[in-house]
């Protein structure tokens, strides 16, 4: 483990900053972290043992919700920031899973999935650096110097982008998985060609745009570094969530120091399903990314259907020998205006009758259309590759309409409904497997 010394020092300005001695180079931080400042960053893994029980935290690191379908992805952590694996089939530890709204409690009985580095799906990652003025240029040095680092350790199967920023967006690696190319345009030269301002949701979407073309195959994924705030990008956070959420992209977010936008990250973060993180120490860098690239590939997932549109809470509480370790997410799962969302809804192969089980997520956007007459809604229908393409395209403007009859039919005027089919042309994931197709044959809807 690398041996830090801290010494405390002082600028020209009255800012109070600190010096990091690390294998013999020097990195400054902003400011001195708040008395509260205890971050949690993944180091290593093992196995679950229940003797881990007086320092286990139960971490949720994000929640998917599309429609009435809530996934949660969560970590099980030691004070020694120990990932801890192997605990899903220990049943008795995940003692409860509560989600709440303002209608009440609902208890959560569900299967845990577990995915490891071994199972789950290659990555694609496009790394969006931070090279505006503010960085300087020792900070940008030991930022490149991290990423550096995860190159050098990542999975062979994964794939890296890179892409730096300021007030202009530059790719310097499409993806790829052959590490001694990436080191070779992966400079560490600080802020050389850089130094203005700062575009971080441009670069995102840049990011986004380049992941699109990565195979289905892959988890895709953008990690963004920045340490202030956007004061140049021409695109919006609507835009950002949007296209991710569009393309099935997570964005995990790091901010740096005290002058950064931490609302506008975390809610990227949140709203596209990936990882936030706010640090304040450079000798931190390595950490921040190991720990997401860890998160990424390893993690437990808990799935559940819900209800109600609006404002939730999902608690989650980890039993052993006694003892209760718990963790607490709050979500809201409203439909936003003008983005596509999933509406579970389940269709027989080859066929448009809608199935019984899925007529809750249809009244459940029924009862939202009724509580806000002023909404109308477009319907997608898609389909899986299976077949010919003209039948898949009739196939699934059928899907589409059995859906607006649904609505019509628990009192939705028709006039407020449309519909249309996609076939097989928009993919989310790889044709070439059960779950691929399964997730491709999906009805999504629009509000307007």
């Amino acid at each position: 483990m690398k041996k830090i010394a801290l010494f405390i020092c002082a600028l020209v300005i009255i800012t109070a900053c600190k010096t990091i001695q690390n294998d013999g180079e020097n990195y400054v931080a902003d400011a001195t972290p708040p008395a509260d400042y205890n971050p949690i960053f993944i180091t290593q893994k093992m196995e679950f043992d229940s003797n881990e029980k007086d320092s286990l935290q139960v971490n949720v690191s994000n929640v998917r919700y599309e429609g009435n379908k809530t996934t949660a992805f969560i970590h099980l952590i030691n004070r020694r920031n120990t990932l801890l694996t192997n605990a899903s089939n220990k049943k008795e530890i995940w003692c409860e899973v509560i989600d709440s709204t303002s209608l009440g409690e609902k208890i959560i009985n569900s299967n845990i999935i577990e995915y490891k580095d071994k199972n789950s799906s290659p990555i694609s990652i496009a790394i969006v650096m931070d090279h505006s003025g503010s960085m300087g240029e020792e900070r940008a040095r030991n930022m490149q110097l991290a990423i550096q680092n995860l190159i050098e350790n990542k999975r062979d199967q994964d794939r890296i982008s890179l892409i730096r920023y300021d007030n202009k967006i530059a790719v310097h690696a499409n993806p790829s998985k052959d590490k001694d190319n990436l080191k070779s345009v992966h400079k560490i030269n600080g802020l050389e060609g850089y130094g203005s301002l700062t575009a971080t949701r441009d670069a995102i979407i840049k990011a986004v745009s380049i992941l699109e073309n990565e195979p289905l195959t892959h988890k895709r994924a953008v990690v963004v570094f920045t340490d202030g705030y956007d004061n140049s990008s021409k695109l919006d956070i609507d835009d950002v969530v949007k296209s991710a959420k569009e393309k099935n992209i997570f964005v995990s977010t790091v901010d740096y120091g005290f002058n950064v936008d931490e609302k506008m990250l975390k809610e990227i973060a949140n709203r596209t399903y990936g990882i936030y993180h706010h640090i304040y120490l450079t000798n931190e860098f390595d950490y921040v990314f190991d720990d997401v690239y860890t998160r990424l590939s390893n993690y437990y997932l808990v799935e559940y259907d819900v209800d109600s549109f609006g404002e939730h809470k999902l608690k989650l509480k980890i039993c052993v020998d006694g003892k209760e370790y718990y963790d607490e997410y709050s979500y809201d799962n409203t439909p936003p205006v003008g983005s596509l969302v999933l509406l579970n809804v389940l269709f027989d192969h080859n066929k448009s009758t809608l199935k019984k089980e899925s007529k809750d997520a249809v009244k459940m956007l029924g009862d939202y259309m009724k509580a806000n007459p002023e909404l109308k809604i477009e319907l997608h229908g898609h389909t899986d590759n299976t077949g010919n393409p003209d039948y898949n395209l009739k196939l699934s403007d059928k899907r589409a309409e059995t859906v607006k009859n649904e609505l019509v039919s628990l009192g939705i005027e028709s006039e407020r409904i449309s519909f249309t089919g996609h076939g097989d042309t928009k993919p989310i994931a790889d044709n070439n497997t059960n779950d691929g197709r399964a997730n491709n044959r999906r009805t999504e809807f629009l509000l307007k």
